[in-house]
């Protein structure tokens, strides 16, 4: 688990150059849009080409986004800016909020990636790259512990492998 140290020298070594600053803020702010107008896209794709894979697109990603859900309710983990009383990278986060463990953005853009991937392995690996700095950006922004969006990434590869290639 990083110390409020730990956070504030990331936060602060991200925002004391413009470059930096812009680039996180790319990955935090737009690759989870990118990522999910490639998912919109793979559905569209599927639709008008009639591919049966569809249901297991969308049911999959579906199960892991409500699942991930109800755990981070019951969980009800502080965020690290919360226990650590650290500013994060992003002024307007709201505070008190709760439920960090484990990382809903993180799981969707896992799942998403696996989703990619059971239909074209290179594309999919290319999103996968996407989820993984999506992934990253939630604890430098100092949102997430990297416990968080390690478990993200555990769930949504047990539950793509299930869903996708045991059901």
């Amino acid at each position: 688990m990083l110390t409020y140290n730990q956070y504030q020298k990331i936060i602060d070594y991200f925002k004391s150059n413009k470059t930096r600053k812009a680039l996180l803020t790319v990955v935090a702010k737009i690759l989870p849009y990118i990522n999910a107008f490639i998912y919109i896209g793979l559905i569209i794709t599927l639709l008008f080409t009639k591919d049966l894979r569809i249901h297991k697109v969308i049911f999959v990603p579906a199960f892991v986004f409500l699942f991930v859900t109800v755990f981070r309710n019951i969980v009800n983990r502080t965020r690290p800016y919360d226990k650590l009383k650290f500013n994060t990278f992003f002024e307007n986060v709201k505070k008190g909020k709760g439920k960090s463990f484990p990382s809903r953005h993180s799981a969707s853009a896992f799942v998403i990636a696996f989703d990619v991937m059971y239909i074209n392995i290179y594309l999919g690996l290319a999103v996968f790259m996407i989820a993984l700095l999506i992934a990253i950006s939630r604890v430098l922004i100092g949102v997430h512990y990297p416990s968080d969006v390690i478990c993200a990434f555990c769930i949504s590869f047990i539950f793509s492998i299930i869903g996708f290639y045991l059901i």
